[in-house]
């Protein structure tokens, strides 16, 4: 059964006109999460698991890990002047409504399955802020729509115009989400399948010390790519995924520690998942930098997939 994503944003405009000019803080973002219990601990059972609540999503065949749907209100102000009637302030909101795996059984899971779904559920995270990105640029721009729509000469024609110019935002945005998701295919060609094993590049518990040579590729950009031989050496507390990776990459030491099994830090600065080909790479949260590495030379083109 393939993975698969459903996501979708739905526009919703509630827009109240005053008179008056006022200091608006930064957007209101409103986030509400809620949660599929997913049950099994084997691939077959979780996926299993997932499709019967993909089943009861009409009109989608497809297993759907994660939902999510996002709605703009807005409220504007505007004087009158020699000039006409022109805006003075915006105040926006973003509400998100997002539905994302719970998976309950995992304590009764092996070790492998557990850093499995880790994987799956990091690259879902990954995706679930690709779609909510456009949300959060959608309901920034309106609420600087004051500076750009032209005064006019009545007050029900700067409504309609500031009106007209906030739908076509969020008609972009919403045009660039369906993008994303078509070139990702709906999250499918980044999120990992639960049943592809672990790569070296990713501790589970009780991972064995291990030095290899391999090929590493970096980019921060996703589009200058730079691909050298080099090699890795992990180490892991025993018994558990709490492991540091050092990487040698041409003159480059980059040093990743894992908390388990997640990407706690790379030289000391923040670091995450990030998914290249469904493989788990590591990125630098501040430099946002992608390491990944490769035990035979990788073929083929990355994913342009970050927001």
């Amino acid at each position: 059964m393939p993975n698969a994503i459903l996501s979708q944003s739905i526009l919703s405009a509630l827009v109240v006109f005053i008179p008056l000019q006022m200091a608006v803080a930064e957007p209101i973002v409103d986030t509400k999460n809620s949660y599929l219990d997913i049950r099994g601990t084997t691939v077959e059972e979780i996926k299993n698991s997932v499709g019967r609540h993909a089943a009861m999503q009409k009109p989608f065949k497809k297993i759907a890990w994660v939902k999510s749907t996002w709605g703009v209100d807005w409220t504007f102000w505007w004087r009158e002047g020699p000039e006409g009637c022109y805006a003075t302030a915006v105040e926006a909101k973003v509400t998100f409504e997002n539905i994302t795996p719970n998976w309950i059984d995992q304590a009764q899971a092996t070790p492998e399955m557990r850093a499995r779904w880790r994987r799956t559920k990091a690259a879902l995270d990954l995706y679930l802020q690709q779609i909510v990105s456009g949300g959060e640029k959608a309901v920034k721009e309106i609420e600087q729509l004051h500076r750009r729509v032209e005064p006019q000469k009545t007050c029900n024609e700067l409504e309609l115009n500031f009106n007209r110019a906030a739908n076509r935002t969020i008609n972009l945005y919403r045009k660039r989400e369906r993008e994303i998701a078509n070139r990702v295919g709906h999250g499918s060609n980044q999120i990992p399948d639960l049943a592809d094993p672990i790569s070296i590049q990713t501790p589970v518990a009780a991972s064995p010390t291990v030095e290899v040579g391999g090929w590493c590729e970096l980019s921060s950009d996703l589009e200058n790519v730079r691909q050298e031989i080099c090699g890795m050496k992990r180490t892991c507390v025993e018994g558990t995924a709490n492991c540091t990776i050092q990487f040698e990459v041409g003159d480059d030491r980059i040093l990743v520690e894992y908390e388990d099994g997640e990407p706690l830090s790379w030289n000391e600065e923040p670091a995450g998942y990030a998914f290249i080909n469904r493989s788990s790479c590591v990125q630098n949260s501040l430099d946002k930098t992608i390491l990944c590495f490769w035990e035979q030379k990788p073929e083929g083109n990355w994913l342009f997939h970050l927001p």
